[in-house]
C-alpha cells in the first residue's frame, strides 16, 4: 500500500509530538505529594488532649520519668479528674507514632460537609513534656469510606482521608475514657485465697515455690484447701481450676464504671474474695447480689466506684466447693508409653510407639496405616486429660468402650466410656471413669470423637 502525502504528513507530526512530550515538555506533571503527620514518638508524649468549642477533654500521663510507676499511668484532668485507660490512650499514641499520611485528597474547602470546620471537628492534639505547641494537632470529622476518617489540618483549607481509627474513637465521653481496670496483679504472686460466701468459706493456700524452671520463671507449688472443707471435697484440690479462679479475680477489667452509691446489692454481698500476695499485702473483692445481662458488679478495696464486669467474675467468686475438685483423669509423658488401645464393641485398634519415639503403627488389626500426626495429637491429649466437669452423682453405665495406655514398664491405664448425656449449649457430655480408681467425670463427646480418630474411628 502506498501512502499518499498527506498520510506522510500526518505521520511526521505526530512523531515530532511524541518527540516534544518526551524531551522537550520536562516529562510527565509532577504530582504533588500527599501531607504527613509529624511522628509522635510515644515514650514523649505527656498529654493528649481532644477539644471542641464547648468541651476540652485533656489527659496527661502521671510522670515523664521512665521506670518510674506512673509512667505508664495516665490521669483525666479536665473535664473530670480520674485515672485514665492506659490500654486508650496507648492505642491512640500508636496511630500518630510513625507519623500518619494522609490517604487520598479530597476537597479544597467545603468543611462543614466533611465534618472538619471549627464548630464540628474533634481537634486531637499529642503535646510533649511542657510544650505549648503540639508534637501532632489534627481536626477529625466524619468517618469516610473504609476504615478512612475525614481530617483537616488546622489552619489549612484541604480536606483529606486518613486512617486515624474513626471519629468514634475520639468523641467518647470524657467518663468513657475513665481506667476501666479494676485491679492489676501478678497471679503467680497470689498465694493465698479465701472465699466467703453466705453457705460457706473456703480458704486456698500454697507454699513458696521451690525454683524456677529452665525459662526462670518460678515452679508453682499445688493449692491446699482448709482441713475442714478438703474433708468435704474429699479428695486432692484442681490446681488449674484454682489458676483460673486466681487470674479471674487478679486481672479485672471493667465494661462500665458506675457510681459509689450505685445500687447493684452490696448491702448483702454475694461473695467476698481475699487474694493473699507473697509480700502479706491482700486485696479484697465484693461481688453484689445484683447480676445484670450476664455481667456481675463488683468493688475493690481502697476504691469506691462499683465495676460492671464479665459473668466469668462472679462465677470464679460463687464457684460450689465441689466445682474445686481435682479433674485430672490422666497424667503421663508420652515418652514412657509402649502403646495405645481403643476397644468397642469387641473390636480394637492398637497403636504402638517405636523404641526412639520417632513414629506410630497400628499392629492391630493387620495391614492399617497409622496417621501419624492424629496419633500424635491423640497421645498428647490423654498424657494431660482433664475432665469438663465432675458428675454430679457416681452413676456409670459401662459401654465397654476404653482408651488402654500400656507403658513400657509394662504398667497400664485404661479411661472407660459411659453413657452420653445432654451438655450445655447442645454439646453432648460423655460420663467417664480411670480403672481402678473412685470418681465418675463428664468428657465432652467432641473431644473423644477426636481421640477415635487416631483409631480409624471418628
Amino acid at each position: 500500500m502506498t501512502l499518499t502525502r498527506r498520510s506522510l504528513a500526518l505521520l511526521a507530526l505526530a512523531a515530532l509530538l511524541a518527540v516534544l512530550n518526551l524531551w522537550g515538555g520536562g516529562g510527565p506533571a509532577a504530582v504533588e505529594a500527599l501531607p504527613v503527620l509529624p511522628a509522635a514518638v510515644a515514650d514523649t508524649v505527656a498529654v493528649l488532649q481532644v477539644s471542641t468549642p464547648i468541651e476540652k477533654l485533656r489527659i496527661e500521663r502521671v510522670s515523664m520519668e521512665k521506670g518510674a510507676p506512673g509512667f505508664d499511668r495516665w490521669r483525666i484532668v479536665t473535664p473530670l479528674d480520674f485515672p485514665a485507660d492506659t490500654a486508650q490512650i496507648q492505642a491512640v499514641i500508636a496511630t500518630f507514632a510513625g507519623g500518619l499520611p494522609m490517604d487520598a485528597f479530597v476537597d479544597g474547602g467545603n468543611h462543614e460537609d466533611y465534618g472538619v470546620d471549627d464548630q464540628n471537628g474533634l481537634l486531637v492534639e499529642l503535646f510533649g513534656a511542657g510544650a505549648e505547641l503540639p508534637t501532632v494537632s489534627v481536626m477529625v470529622g466524619k468517618t469516610a469510606a473504609g476504615p478512612s476518617t475525614f481530617v483537616r489540618i488546622p489552619g489549612a483549607e484541604a480536606v483529606y482521608r486518613a486512617d486515624v481509627g474513626g471519629r468514634a474513637r475520639y468523641a467518647r465521653p470524657a467518663g468513657q475514657w475513665r481506667d476501666k481496670v479494676a485491679l492489676d496483679l501478678d497471679p503467680d504472686k497470689v498465694v493465698g485465697l479465701t472465699l466467703a460466701r453466705a453457705a460457706d468459706t473456703l480458704t486456698f493456700t500454697r507454699g513458696a515455690s521451690p525454683g524456677a524452671d529452665g525459662d526462670g520463671k518460678p515452679l508453682p507449688t499445688p493449692w491446699q484447701l482448709d482441713p475442714a472443707a478438703a474433708a468435704l471435697l474429699g479428695g486432692p484440690v484442681d490446681d488449674e481450676t484454682l489458676r483460673l479462679t486466681v487470674r479471674a479475680l487478679a486481672r479485672i477489667r471493667a465494661a462500665e464504671i458506675h457510681n459509689p452509691d450505685y445500687a447493684a446489692g452490696f448491702d448483702a454481698p454475694a461473695a467476698v474474695g481475699t487474694l493473699r500476695m507473697e509480700d502479706g499485702t491482700t486485696h479484697v473483692v465484693t461481688l453484689g447480689a445484683r447480676v445484670a445481662d450476664g455481667n456481675a458488679f463488683v468493688r475493690v478495696a481502697g476504691r469506691d466506684e462499683v465495676f460492671r464486669t464479665p459473668g466469668n467474675v462472679g462465677r470464679a467468686l460463687t464457684q460450689p466447693l465441689q466445682a474445686f475438685q481435682d479433674r485430672r483423669l490422666l497424667t503421663f509423658a508420652r515418652g514412657d508409653v509402649s502403646s495405645i488401645a481403643y476397644v468397642d464393641r469387641g473390636l480394637t485398634v492398637v497403636l504402638e510407639q517405636s523404641e526412639d519415639g520417632a513414629s506410630w503403627a497400628v499392629t492391630q488389626p493387620p495391614n492399617m496405616d497409622a496417621d501419624q500426626q492424629q496419633a500424635l495429637l491423640t497421645v498428647n491429649t490423654l498424657a494431660a486429660l482433664r475432665a469438663t466437669a465432675v458428675a454430679p452423682d457416681t452413676r456409670f453405665d459401662a459401654t465397654g468402650a476404653r482408651f488402654q495406655v500400656r507403658f513400657r514398664d509394662g504398667r497400664t491405664v485404661a479411661l472407660e466410656l459411659g453413657q452420653v448425656e445432654p451438655g450445655a449449649e447442645n454439646r453432648a457430655l460423655v460420663r467417664v471413669r480411670v480403672a481402678g480408681q473412685p470418681g465418675v467425670y463428664l468428657l465432652r463427646e467432641a473431644v473423644l470423637s477426636e481421640l477415635r480418630k487416631a483409631f480409624g474411628r471418628g
